[in-house]
């Protein structure tokens, strides 16, 4: 399992890093989970949807594995190769 999203992962990078600046930098509607707290769509960069995609399952993972007492060596592993330290402080300071 870790190795298939490791191949997704590696196809992702590949297929973002393909995209032009203008692309990546421009404004796109989001509503994303907004409505859940009766907030409207807005607009969003591209390039910060990206970051958040590319946190969002890594993060939930990692706070659901951190609850369980014992963990498998692999999941550990995968967890520390989330690198959040390259989100851009503009992203990082509103992961709470």
């Amino acid at each position: 399992m870790f190795a298939e999203g490791a191949r997704y992962r590696a196809y992702y990078e590949r297929i973002l890093e393909a995209l032009p600046d203008e692309r990546v930098s421009m404004m796109i509607p989001f509503g994303g989970d907004r409505k859940v707290i009766d907030l409207p769509a807005t607009t969003v960069a591209l390039e910060d949807l990206l970051w958040s995609i590319a946190l969002h399952d890594p993060k939930h993972t990692q706070d659901i594995l951190r609850a369980l007492p014992d963990r498998e060596p692999e999941v550990r592993e995968w967890i520390a190769s989330a690198d959040f330290a390259r989100v851009p402080a503009a992203i990082n300071h509103r992961r709470v």
